[in-house]
């Protein structure tokens, strides 16, 4: 749905409340200079897999108008980032064995995986027939060494969402 007024952030967590302090990490020192940190932008859905739909907006759309504006904040920054998509497309052919949502999400974590992305977080704007939900949603996964770091991703891309 179209973001409209507080977007959630997204994990086994419960709903995390923005603050405005929240920052990119910096980046890890390296024997030969400061590492680039490198985050992997999610925009979900693609292709023939829509996502949400009302009012005109359509999930795989926004999520990927949202992922590039995120983007370019990020590299603002100096951060390096890499996007599981650019088009409206899957990530992926279809592999053989897998259904073709599975072999979508299969090609976006080994995205993540080339790329050694120091984060992943997965971009969403799901729909509900609650209409006292709104917003978009940001996944990060709370269970990975970097989990802090994917929650404070998650946190400063929704602060800009609306703006």
């Amino acid at each position: 749905s179209p973001a409209t007024e507080t977007p959630a952030i997204a994990s086994d967590l419960p709903l995390i409340v923005n603050t405005p302090s929240a920052q990119v990490p910096a980046p890890t020192a390296t024997p030969s200079g400061p590492k680039r940190r490198v985050v992997v932008l999610d925009p979900g859905h693609g292709g023939d897999e829509i996502g949400a739909s009302a009012n005109g907006v359509v999930e795989k759309d926004s999520n990927l108008d949202f992922a590039f504006r995120v983007k370019a904040l990020l590299e603002a920054q100096d951060i390096d980032v890499v996007m599981t998509r650019t088009t409206d497309a899957r990530a992926a052919a279809q592999i053989a064995g897998y259904t073709a949502t599975r072999s979508d999400l299969q090609e976006r974590i080994n995205i993540a995986n080339r790329a050694g992305g120091d984060l992943f977080v997965s971009i969403h704007g799901n729909g509900s027939t609650d209409t006292s939900q709104k917003g978009v949603e940001i996944w990060y996964d709370s269970k990975r060494d970097f989990a802090a770091e994917g929650q404070q991703m998650a946190t400063l891309a929704l602060q800009h969402v609306l703006s």
